[in-house]
């Protein structure tokens, strides 16, 4: 299968058609980071039928039997300067509210779920995690993290049953050196299920899927601290992917990767080198992603992962499951694990992966890939 990659480039977001590879482009004002404007794009010309509610930081946004569920309202509260302090949703079809929650902790890159019961489920930028009525906003459970002080910018995974975060414990803000902690709960009440502690920061998102080689669910984590920009430049950041029993948190795999020294000035790969271009175009000048994007686990139990010094890892899963396969220069072994490893030359924000049938699309900081399977 990764014998086979091909790719595609492209600037902005295109839709596809049977009939041609790219129908319209969508370019968002920043080619870093999506704009904080809530808005919804005409399917049919990529112009915007309608623009709402401004915030301090874009997330992931997403709809659900006609509600969009977005974050809004800029804070300015310790230990950052951003994210969001209410919640809303919005009628799909003009943008107009119909109702609005106050979390206990602001939001950042906020991803709200859905698990097809009426609800809807997001994390805080401490690892609180909250379910809430989709039609209504009203409060059906929430479960705070131990400390009100840590920071990360992740979010959370469902099952069918369960409820996965994974955050930064205690008073630590994603940095290196400090631990990260994976929390599994009941999607019914928000009873905690286990807990399992990380060497390192943790500041993505989670999968949740079968994994190639294993009969049970699997969760996937991507510990890795945020970049050290001018703090302390040079200095090695840790990284590894982890592949966990989703029933109980024990481990299934450890994918491990060499440390990261973060570059010229403590960046991930792409934002030092296109500094000059993001000034002529007049964007945001850097993108400055966090360590991993969210992984993500195809339909073979296959995982892929973008990591900050600009390489996509696809782990194929256990070598021994794969005693047939053509191997390419670009393959290794880590742990047992099979693997291929490609240079893309950004680094990769946190929704950075989506499938289809035969496909993926990667979007780096700066460009959009397509990779044939």
């Amino acid at each position: 299968m990764a014998s086979r990659f091909g790719t595609t480039r492209h600037q902005a977001f295109p839709t596809t058609s049977p009939s041609s590879w790219t129908t319209w482009y969508w370019a968002p004002p920043s080619r870093a980071t999506p704009s904080p404007w809530s808005a919804s794009p005409d399917m049919s010309g990529g112009s915007p039928r309608w623009r709402t509610m401004r915030g301090g930081d874009a997330g992931y946004p997403n709809a659900h039997e006609g509600i969009f569920v977005v974050s809004a309202h800029k804070s300015w509260k310790a230990p950052t300067d951003g994210g969001n302090e209410r919640i809303f949703g919005l009628h799909v079809s003009n943008g107009s509210r119909i109702w609005q929650y106050t979390p206990e902790v602001p939001v950042w890159n906020f991803a709200p779920l859905f698990p097809a019961d009426g609800s809807v489920v997001f994390m805080d930028w401490t690892g609180g995690v909250y379910r809430l009525n989709l039609t209504t906003g009203e409060e059906i459970w929430k479960v705070l993290a131990e400390s009100n002080k840590s920071f990360g910018d992740g979010g959370v995974a469902l099952s069918e049953t369960m409820v996965y975060s994974c955050s930064n414990f205690g008073h630590f803000t994603g940095d290196e050196g400090t631990p990260g902690v994976v929390r599994a709960f009941y999607l019914s009440n928000g009873t905690e299920v286990w807990s399992k502690f990380l060497e390192m920061p943790c500041n993505s998102y989670p999968a949740v899927g079968h994994l190639a080689g294993f009969d049970q669910l699997a969760l996937v984590v991507t510990p890795g601290s945020f970049m050290d920009l001018f703090h302390h430049v040079g200095r090695a950041l840790r990284g590894e992917v982890l592949a966990l029993d989703a029933l109980t948190g024990a481990q299934l795999w450890r994918y491990p990767v060499a440390p990261y020294d973060g570059g010229p000035i403590g960046m991930a790969v792409g934002d030092f080198e296109g500094f000059p271009a993001r000034v002529l175009e007049g964007i945001q000048l850097v993108c400055y992603p966090a360590h991993w994007s969210a992984p993500l686990i195809d339909g073979s139990g296959q995982v892929l992962v973008g990591r900050a010094d600009g390489n996509l890892h696809w782990i194929l899963g256990p070598e021994v499951e794969f005693p047939n396969l053509k191997r390419t220069a670009n393959m290794t072994v880590r742990n047992g694990l099979l693997s291929e490893v490609r240079h893309l030359g950004s680094g990769f924000i946190h929704g950075a992966i989506s499938a289809g049938p035969g496909l993926f699309a990667i979007s780096t900081c700066d460009t959009l890939f397509v990779f044939q399977k």
